[in-house]
């Protein structure tokens, strides 16, 4: 299990005895954390920044800059990372590549929700982002 914090950090819990694992330095208040099926960490902070956190070693693996504080961080099945912001935009992430933060695409949107098909908004139209087509309720901004 995962906590953000105001001081700037993460912390790993280990979810039977409830002991803190580790604490990584974020360096901003983290207000959003998120796992993906492959051991990889996202935290989202008012600095803009979605970091990439390896759970094994702790290591910080890559930061992806937003133009604005992260409210939330959600990964799909595949692997791509959401990342909703304070002024409304999503950004798109496709995390599985060595640049991740190289291929994202931008939405307008004031909050998302990952269903079966990908994520969820609140306009009805159809997107393909980074080769994935899911349903998606938001327009490219």
């Amino acid at each position: 299990m995962a906590s953000g914090s105001d001081d700037g950090t993460v912390k790993l819990w280990d979810v039977k005895s409830g002991a803190l694992k580790q604490t990584l330095q974020a360096q901003s208040r983290v207000w959003s954390v998120a796992f993906d099926a492959q051991g990889l960490l996202a935290s989202g902070s008012r600095d803009g920044t979605v970091k990439l956190w390896d759970v094994k070693s702790g290591a910080l693996k890559q930061t992806l800059q937003a133009q604005s504080p992260i409210n939330s961080v959600a990964f799909d099945a595949q692997g791509l990372l959401a990342s909703g912001s304070y002024d409304g935009t999503v950004k798109l992430w496709d995390v599985t590549q060595e640049q991740a933060g190289k291929d994202s695409r931008k939405y307008k949107l004031s909050s998302t929700l990952w269903g079966r098909g990908g994520a969820l908004g609140e306009s009805g139209c159809q997107w393909q982002c980074l080769g994935r087509r899911s349903w998606g309720f938001f327009t490219q901004g």
